[in-house]
């Protein structure tokens, strides 16, 4: 078997990647580009997923680190590999060092055959990449990225789906922040997968649950909170841990959505470094800009307060990673077009797009009153590390939710002066 052979039926086998699911049609030139950069940045991560919650197994995962540690378990002794993890890791205590030795012993195998899949693709021309990207293309194992619009719209014809390679019946479909579904989606999806997950929050405390009527759809406008309801405890599972927000933020956004969590899951190494903002003493800042709210429709926006979003950007955060959640549409307008070139990557939008999304700074602009309490709780935890709010703060004090939170010590509240 040639080499060229070789790397092909080592990643024919393998897990295949996630695609959106514009690309999935055959002639789409989007296809052959998502496979590629797939391929060129995957971590190669093919273990099982009980193997992967150890952070320091991790580090020893590159291509560098593997050929450096796997030569290493065949020459040294338990007691000196240890020692050089404690070179390697000084923070470690000791039990925690002979563990990480041991599953470093039990998973060699894995992990022999994970540096030669570096070792493989790296080798492979540009064709056999190519060739390798077509192959994929074409296995089950493929999984679709999509938000409930899109998909919505291209399963509503059969003749579509099937011109656009989509199955018509998926094994396992996953719904993240299933909580703003309603009940046509919801049947919609459930008609696609065999079996069906949804991940999301439960009813915030302040919220009625039912509303009158017999049947489920009457009384939950909402499906996942009906379901949360109606389901056997064995089909529901309440987490009890949060792994996005930084503890110093999921401590008032929590409280403040009425939300106890038990303990935090967040890991700093696993998120981008951020130094100190200039300036913000706490985590999540409140620019108080006034202003009156101008009407669009059935949208607002605020010129005065996407000034203020826009110098803050400019001024501390452009090699960051920012996105703005405008909670109104119009605003989300006049941010887009208005943004400096050098911020165009950034994502900016409402609810819709931010379904499912988190960056490490988040800043928020509320406009207007009329924002409902579920689209409070998303724009709240879409933040890993700061959470810049701008609205003003006279006008969110009625609102429950926001009034509490800006009650909270936690909170760095700062007032923009406008002169006449």
């Amino acid at each position: 078997m040639t080499r060229l052979q070789a790397g092909l039926s080592a990643f024919s086998d393998l897990a295949g990647q996630v695609l959106p699911l514009s690309s999935l049609q055959s002639s789409s030139p989007q296809q052959p580009h998502h496979l590629r950069q797939a391929f060129d940045q995957a971590r190669m991560d093919y273990l099982p997923l009980h193997r992967l919650s150890d952070d320091y197994l991790a580090q020893l995962r590159t291509r560098p680190a593997l050929e450096t540690w796997l030569p290493r378990l065949h020459q040294l002794t338990d007691e000196e590999l240890t020692a050089q993890l404690a070179l390697k890791f000084p923070s470690l205590p000791p039990v925690r060092l002979r563990l990480l030795a041991h599953r470093l012993r039990e998973l060699a195998p894995l992990l022999q055959q994970q540096l030669q899949l570096y070792q493989l693709y790296e080798a492979l021309p540009s064709e056999a990449i190519e060739q390798l990207a077509e192959l994929n293309a074409k296995t089950a194992a493929i999984a679709v990225l999509s938000t409930i619009a899109q998909i919505s719209q291209i399963t509503s014809d059969t003749a579509q789906m099937q011109a656009a390679q989509i199955p018509q019946s998926f094994d396992l479909i996953l719904v993240d922040d299933a909580h703003l579904l309603d009940w046509p989606a919801l049947e919609q999806l459930a008609r696609l997968g065999k079996k069906l997950v949804l991940a999301g929050s439960p009813p915030l405390a302040s919220q009625p649950i039912c509303a009158e009527g017999n049947h489920i759809q009457e009384k939950f406008p909402r499906p996942f909170d009906g379901l949360l309801q109606q389901l056997l405890p064995a089909y529901c599972c309440h987490l009890k841990q949060q792994f996005r927000l930084h503890p110093e933020l999921a401590a008032p956004i929590h409280q403040a959505l009425g939300e106890a969590w038990t303990r935090s899951g967040f890991q700093p190494q696993l998120h981008s470094s951020l130094p100190p903002l200039s300036n913000c003493f706490s985590r999540i800042v409140w620019q108080d800009v006034p202003g009156v709210a101008v009407a669009e429709g059935d949208s607002y926006r605020n010129e005065l307060e996407g000034q203020r979003l826009l110098e803050f950007w400019q001024e501390q955060l452009e090699s960051h990673q920012v996105g703005i959640f405008a909670a109104q549409s119009a605003q989300r307008d006049w941010l887009q077009r208005h943004c400096p070139a050098s911020c165009s990557d950034s994502l900016i939008g409402t609810v819709a797009d931010w379904v499912g999304q988190e960056r490490s700074v988040v800043l928020l602009s509320l406009v207007g009153q009329k924002i409902s309490p579920e689209v409070i709780r998303l724009a709240l935890t879409r933040a890993q590390n700061y959470l810049i709010i701008f609205g003003d703060a006279a006008v969110w004090r009625n609102q429950p939710l926001i009034a509490s939170l800006l009650a909270h010590s936690a909170v760095q509240l700062e007032r923009l002066a406008v002169l006449k």
